[in-house]
């Protein structure tokens, strides 16, 4: 259930991404960012 799961949002990504007028560099610029947060650090 989980791979199903996982596979579909995977999926959604990279169907929605290309739609999005996002840089790339944008894109990982928010991710870096984003990131630090996540960590408990």
């Amino acid at each position: 259930m989980q791979d199903l799961e996982a596979s579909a949002s995977s999926g959604f990504l990279f169907h929605a991404v290309p739609v999005l007028p996002i840089p790339t560099s944008q894109l990982w610029y928010c991710l870096s960012s984003l990131i630090p947060r996540l960590r408990p650090d």
